[in-house]
């Protein structure tokens, strides 16, 4: 979900992006073989009547089959990497757990 709601500002200026998605062996995949694991298909997707589709995401943030006999000129992206949903702290602000907490490994 971080990738479609980062990108989201970019597919509403610049329209459908092709993902990397593919579809392979009866099951998608990233084309550099990373498993799948979160999906937000638009209604009626996926739609598989060929076995050789890519995944766009369309402006609507969510995703969709396309047919290669129907692909004409698309926009892509390429893989980026993930950042931290948290930052982490550099120091640890206090040895001692609060009241309540039991410290591990202790």
């Amino acid at each position: 979900m971080y990738i479609i709601n980062h990108l989201a500002p970019i597919v509403e200026s610049i329209g459908a992006v092709t993902t990397g998605l593919t579809y392979e062996f009866d099951e998608f995949v990233w084309q550099d073989g990373t498993p799948l694991n979160f999906t937000v298909w638009a209604t009626g997707h996926p739609s598989m009547n060929d076995s050789s589709a890519i995944v766009e995401l369309g402006s609507d943030k969510y995703l969709r089959t396309v047919t290669l006999t129907n692909v004409t000129r698309r926009n892509a992206f390429c893989k980026m990497e993930a950042e931290p949903m948290l930052k982490c702290s550099e120091t640890i602000i206090s040895p001692t757990c609060e009241t309540g907490w039991l410290q591990r490994n202790t």
